[in-house]
Protein backbone atom coordinates (compact mmCIF):
# COMPACT_ATOMS: atom_id res chain seq x y z
CA UNK A 1 0.00 0.00 0.00
CA UNK A 2 1.41 3.38 -0.98
CA UNK A 3 1.16 6.40 1.26
CA UNK A 4 1.51 10.08 0.50
CA UNK A 5 2.87 12.19 3.35
CA UNK A 6 0.55 14.93 4.51
CA UNK A 7 1.03 18.00 6.70
CA UNK A 8 -1.51 19.57 9.04
CA UNK A 9 -1.66 23.32 9.70
CA UNK A 10 -3.87 24.68 12.43
CA UNK A 11 -4.43 27.15 15.22
CA UNK A 12 -5.60 26.75 18.77
CA UNK A 13 -9.02 28.24 19.32
CA UNK A 14 -10.49 29.72 22.51
CA UNK A 15 -11.73 26.28 23.61
CA UNK A 16 -8.21 24.81 23.33
CA UNK A 17 -8.89 22.74 20.21
CA UNK A 18 -6.15 22.74 17.57
CA UNK A 19 -8.13 22.99 14.31
CA UNK A 20 -7.16 23.37 10.68
CA UNK A 21 -6.57 21.36 7.51
CA UNK A 22 -4.00 19.05 6.01
CA UNK A 23 -2.44 19.04 2.56
CA UNK A 24 0.08 16.92 0.59
CA UNK A 25 3.60 17.43 1.97
CA UNK A 26 4.85 17.96 -1.60
CA UNK A 27 2.82 21.20 -1.66
CA UNK A 28 4.58 22.68 1.40
CA UNK A 29 6.67 25.35 -0.43
CA UNK A 30 3.54 26.79 -2.07
CA UNK A 31 1.44 26.46 1.12
CA UNK A 32 4.03 28.44 3.10
CA UNK A 33 3.20 31.31 0.74
CA UNK A 34 -0.54 31.01 0.16
CA UNK A 35 -1.74 28.65 2.89
CA UNK A 36 -4.92 26.58 2.94
CA UNK A 37 -8.35 28.09 2.34
CA UNK A 38 -11.00 27.99 5.07
CA UNK A 39 -14.54 29.28 5.32
CA UNK A 40 -14.57 32.10 7.91
CA UNK A 41 -17.47 30.37 9.68
CA UNK A 42 -15.08 27.53 10.63
CA UNK A 43 -13.33 29.91 13.01
CA UNK A 44 -16.53 30.03 15.08
CA UNK A 45 -16.79 26.35 16.01
CA UNK A 46 -17.75 25.76 19.60
CA UNK A 47 -15.85 23.52 22.02
CA UNK A 48 -18.35 20.77 21.16
CA UNK A 49 -18.17 21.07 17.38
CA UNK A 50 -21.16 23.01 15.99
CA UNK A 51 -20.53 26.31 14.26
CA UNK A 52 -21.98 29.26 16.15
CA UNK A 53 -23.92 32.10 14.55
CA UNK A 54 -21.40 34.34 12.79
CA UNK A 55 -21.45 37.62 10.90
CA UNK A 56 -19.94 35.76 7.89
CA UNK A 57 -22.34 32.97 7.10
CA UNK A 58 -20.80 30.71 4.47
CA UNK A 59 -19.40 33.52 2.31
CA UNK A 60 -15.78 34.42 1.74
CA UNK A 61 -12.56 32.68 2.55
CA UNK A 62 -9.63 33.11 4.88
CA UNK A 63 -6.28 31.41 4.56
CA UNK A 64 -4.35 29.48 7.17
CA UNK A 65 -0.62 30.05 6.55
CA UNK A 66 1.88 27.62 8.14
CA UNK A 67 4.61 29.23 10.26
CA UNK A 68 7.77 27.70 8.79
CA UNK A 69 9.66 28.14 12.09
CA UNK A 70 7.30 25.90 14.09
CA UNK A 71 7.28 22.52 12.32
CA UNK A 72 6.52 19.61 14.64
CA UNK A 73 7.16 16.00 13.59
CA UNK A 74 5.02 13.35 15.21
CA UNK A 75 5.80 9.64 15.45
CA UNK A 76 3.14 7.10 16.29
CA UNK A 77 4.26 3.71 17.60
CA UNK A 78 7.75 4.30 16.24
CA UNK A 79 6.49 5.24 12.77
CA UNK A 80 6.49 8.68 11.20
CA UNK A 81 2.96 9.87 11.92
CA UNK A 82 3.05 13.19 10.13
CA UNK A 83 4.02 16.78 10.64
CA UNK A 84 2.06 19.80 11.70
CA UNK A 85 2.58 23.53 11.80
CA UNK A 86 0.88 26.17 13.89
CA UNK A 87 -0.36 28.81 11.48
CA UNK A 88 -1.91 32.25 11.19
CA UNK A 89 -5.11 33.38 9.50
CA UNK A 90 -5.13 36.05 6.83
CA UNK A 91 -7.78 37.33 4.45
CA UNK A 92 -7.61 37.19 0.66
CA UNK A 93 -5.79 40.55 0.67
CA UNK A 94 -2.99 39.18 2.86
CA UNK A 95 -4.12 41.03 6.01
CA UNK A 96 -4.24 39.35 9.42
CA UNK A 97 -7.71 38.34 10.59
CA UNK A 98 -7.69 40.74 13.52
CA UNK A 99 -10.43 39.36 15.76
CA UNK A 100 -8.79 35.98 16.42
CA UNK A 101 -7.29 35.30 19.83
CA UNK A 102 -3.65 35.21 18.67
CA UNK A 103 -3.97 38.61 17.00
CA UNK A 104 -5.82 40.14 19.94
CA UNK A 105 -3.09 38.85 22.27
CA UNK A 106 -0.33 40.21 20.04
CA UNK A 107 -1.94 43.65 19.89
CA UNK A 108 -2.33 43.71 23.69
CA UNK A 109 1.28 42.66 24.28
CA UNK A 110 2.55 45.18 21.73
CA UNK A 111 0.41 47.94 23.28
CA UNK A 112 1.66 47.13 26.78
CA UNK A 113 5.26 47.30 25.57
CA UNK A 114 4.65 50.49 23.57
CA UNK A 115 2.97 52.32 26.45
CA UNK A 116 5.06 51.09 29.38
CA UNK A 117 8.20 49.47 27.99
CA UNK A 118 7.21 46.28 29.86
CA UNK A 119 7.23 42.81 28.35
CA UNK A 120 5.03 39.91 29.43
CA UNK A 121 6.86 36.91 30.90
CA UNK A 122 4.41 34.00 31.11
CA UNK A 123 4.28 30.26 31.65
CA UNK A 124 1.67 27.59 31.09
CA UNK A 125 0.41 24.73 33.25
CA UNK A 126 -1.57 21.93 31.65
CA UNK A 127 -3.41 19.36 33.75
CA UNK A 128 -4.78 16.33 31.97
CA UNK A 129 -5.96 12.75 32.33
CA UNK A 130 -3.60 10.14 30.90
CA UNK A 131 -5.57 6.99 30.12
CA UNK A 132 -2.43 4.97 29.44
CA UNK A 133 -2.25 4.11 33.15
CA UNK A 134 -4.74 2.34 35.39
CA UNK A 135 -6.87 4.52 37.63
CA UNK A 136 -5.56 4.56 41.19
CA UNK A 137 -6.43 6.24 44.46
CA UNK A 138 -5.14 9.81 44.54
CA UNK A 139 -1.37 9.93 45.08
CA UNK A 140 -0.49 13.55 44.38
CA UNK A 141 3.20 14.27 43.90
CA UNK A 142 4.12 10.69 44.89
CA UNK A 143 6.95 8.76 43.29
CA UNK A 144 4.73 5.68 42.93
CA UNK A 145 2.14 7.57 40.85
CA UNK A 146 4.92 9.12 38.78
CA UNK A 147 6.50 5.72 38.09
CA UNK A 148 3.20 4.23 36.87
CA UNK A 149 3.18 6.45 33.80
CA UNK A 150 6.31 4.74 32.42
CA UNK A 151 8.00 6.75 29.68
CA UNK A 152 4.99 8.91 28.84
CA UNK A 153 6.41 11.93 30.69
CA UNK A 154 9.73 11.64 28.86
CA UNK A 155 8.00 11.43 25.49
CA UNK A 156 5.74 14.39 26.34
CA UNK A 157 8.64 16.60 27.45
CA UNK A 158 10.64 15.66 24.34
CA UNK A 159 7.67 16.61 22.12
CA UNK A 160 7.32 19.93 23.92
CA UNK A 161 11.00 20.73 23.47
CA UNK A 162 10.83 19.74 19.80
CA UNK A 163 7.91 22.15 19.37
CA UNK A 164 9.98 24.96 20.91
CA UNK A 165 8.28 24.87 24.32
CA UNK A 166 10.82 24.44 27.12
CA UNK A 167 9.49 22.01 29.76
CA UNK A 168 9.73 22.98 33.42
CA UNK A 169 8.11 20.17 35.46
CA UNK A 170 6.02 17.00 35.18
CA UNK A 171 4.14 15.40 38.07
CA UNK A 172 1.27 13.20 39.21
CA UNK A 173 -1.69 15.34 40.27
CA UNK A 174 -4.61 14.80 42.66
CA UNK A 175 -7.04 12.74 40.54
CA UNK A 176 -6.77 9.17 39.31
CA UNK A 177 -4.73 9.17 36.06
CA UNK A 178 -4.24 12.96 36.42
CA UNK A 179 -0.88 14.50 35.57
CA UNK A 180 0.46 18.01 35.11
CA UNK A 181 3.14 19.50 32.89
CA UNK A 182 4.42 23.07 33.04
CA UNK A 183 6.50 25.06 30.62
CA UNK A 184 9.36 27.36 31.51
CA UNK A 185 8.59 31.09 31.52
CA UNK A 186 8.98 32.79 28.15
CA UNK A 187 8.39 36.25 26.74
CA UNK A 188 4.80 37.03 25.69
CA UNK A 189 4.35 36.02 22.08
CA UNK A 190 6.77 34.63 19.52
CA UNK A 191 8.22 37.15 17.06
CA UNK A 192 5.89 37.95 14.20
CA UNK A 193 5.74 35.47 11.33
CA UNK A 194 6.79 36.92 8.02
CA UNK A 195 3.84 37.58 5.65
Amino acid sequence: MQREPIIFVGTSDLSGHFRGKSFPAADLPARLQRGVGLAPANIFMSAFGPIQVTPFGTQGEVFLIPDSTTRVLVSVRGEHGGAFFPGRHQDSGGRAVGFLSAHVLRRAVDRLHGETGLRVLATFEQEFTYTGVEAHPPQPYELNAYRRQGIFGEVLLAAMRQAGVIPDSFLAEFGPQQFEVTSAPALGVRPRMMP
